[in-house]
């Protein structure tokens, strides 16, 4: 009890798991230090390692994520992907458990699914399911030094606590003659720790059942009781201070070294930054915005001022709905012509499309109605992530929902959206609509309704 982790430091992560000496061969002992009376050992075997979830007085929830990263074994069989800290220091790009030749969908590995939930209950919009959420403890695998000289493993260092900011669906490669499979990646911001220590109290804490989630932030980093408080738009100001990464990595953060060909990181300047901490500061916000803004006006300014543009369509397809007011139409009365054009169209499956409709028996998932016309009943199939840029949603089953026209407007309008729980809510004041209704044939993929929250949340 009252111990701590110290950002830098590095722990004998010895086989005997013995908790009762401080220290062992000169470091100190992260069996030790990570004790909890009566509890379970917090295990870093894989490199993603949930602590087993409880029942607590308020309900359950999972004390903590603890995540390794090995980077000796990066481009291995056994670790064909390369994780790596951002240069500025305040976070790192982690990537989920999935590997060639599973057979497992993506995303219900062990560690994927542990990940996805957390960044579903790391997304909540009211601060009360926000103390549910479990922090990540980031650690890496160092070569042993002093007694430990030339060992590769049995040794630890602790990195931070982090939160997930982003996870998204990439394919990745294991080199020029590996496999190409699916998996997925998460960008993680790193909170900064008073004196850059973690009170291991707050884990002891929250592994407590007699404990809520809220006595259990006692303990709690100063950063992260502020997020727990404000949500996501606290994130740029409680972002860990960008100075020097606990892992030096290649200058152009890119996705080569892990082979992955759906998304590159935009390079990250560590100049000093001589303007001061204000400058600083909104660097960081912009940061975290603009990723999808500047796709979003991207394709603004490319259809503003046409005459050629107009209809849902149009806007569904570019994920504009939210934005059709920043289109330009002519207001003249026009005798209506016709023009021959040559368009490019996004090819979508529609036996996907019927077959979502059939499972749910045209009945919409969110209100239950079943639209009925003269040859039968009818309903839409919509995509939660859309296809096409700037969404780059899959066109598969996991990622489409039954929905009757209103809805299907007012989901694509992110007038609502469908929390971690299943429930279906306003945006406008995260008012309950109802249970989504779901079907056990229809896996619904948790992270494109997470993409579609945050889609719902920056708009708020």
């Amino acid at each position: 009890m009252g111990s701590f982790l110290e950002v830098g430091k590095e722990y004998r992560y010895a086989k005997t798991k013995d908790p009762a000496p401080e220290t062992v061969e000169d470091l100190a002992n992260f069996w030790h230090v990570t004790d909890t009376p009566g509890g379970k050992r917090a295990m870093l075997e894989a490199g993603i390692n949930g602590i087993a979830g409880i029942d607590a007085v308020d309900g359950k929830r999972r004390p903590a994520v603890l995540i390794r990263l090995s980077h000796w074994k990066f481009g291995t069989v056994e670790t064909p992907w390369h994780d790596h800290f951002h240069q500025d220091g305040a976070g790192l790009r982690y990537y989920g458990d999935h590997k060639p030749g599973q057979r497992q969908r993506v995303g219900t590995t062990a560690g994927n699914a542990v990940l996805l939930a957390a960044w579903g209950r790391q997304l909540a919009l009211v601060g009360g399911d926000r103390r549910v959420a479990e922090p990540l403890l980031i650690f890496s695998s160092v070569p042993g030094t002093g007694q430990r000289r030339g060992k590769q493993k049995g040794q630890v260092r602790f990195d931070g606590v982090g939160l997930i900011r982003h996870a998204e669906r990439v394919e990745q490669g294991g080199g020029p003659d590996g496999p190409v499979f699916p998996n997925y990646a998460y960008e993680i911001s790193l909170v900064p720790l008073e004196n850059g220590r973690l009170d291991w109290r707050w884990i002891v804490d929250r592994r407590n059942p007699e404990l809520s989630s809220e006595q259990a932030l006692t303990a709690a980093p100063r950063a992260w009781r502020e997020w727990v408080e404000e949500g996501r738009p606290s994130l740029p100001r409680v972002r860990r201070p960008k100075a020097g990464s606990p892992e030096k990595g290649p200058k152009n953060v890119s996705t080569s070294a892990s082979g992955e060909t759906a998304h590159v990181d935009p390079a990250v300047s560590t100049e000093t930054d001589e303007a001061g901490p204000v400058r600083g500061r909104l660097i960081t916000e912009a940061e975290v915005l603009a990723e999808e803004l500047f796709e979003r006006l991207e394709a603004i300014t490319a259809i503003a001022g046409t005459d050629t543009v107009g209809g849902h369509e149009l806007h569904d397809a570019l994920g504009l709905l939210d934005h059709t007011t920043s289109v330009v139409r002519s207001t003249a009365a026009e005798p209506v012509t016709r023009r021959e054009l040559l368009l490019w169209q996004l090819i979508r499956d529609g036996a996907l499309a019927r077959k979502v409709k059939a499972l749910h028996g045209d009945e919409c998932q969110v209100c239950g109605l079943q639209l009925r016309i003269r040859s039968g009943t009818s309903s839409q199939a919509a995509h939660i992530r859309g296809l096409g840029r700037p969404h780059n949603g899959p066109d598969e089953l996991a990622n489409l929902l039954c929905l009757c026209p209103n809805h299907h407007v007012l989901f694509d309008g992110l007038a609502i959206y469908v929390d971690p729980h299943g429930m279906v809510r306003r945006t406008e004041d995260h008012a309950e609509v109802g249970k989504l209704r779901c079907n056990s044939a229809h896996e619904i993929d948790e992270v494109h309704l997470a993409y579609h929250r945050e889609r719902c949340f920056a708009s708020d």
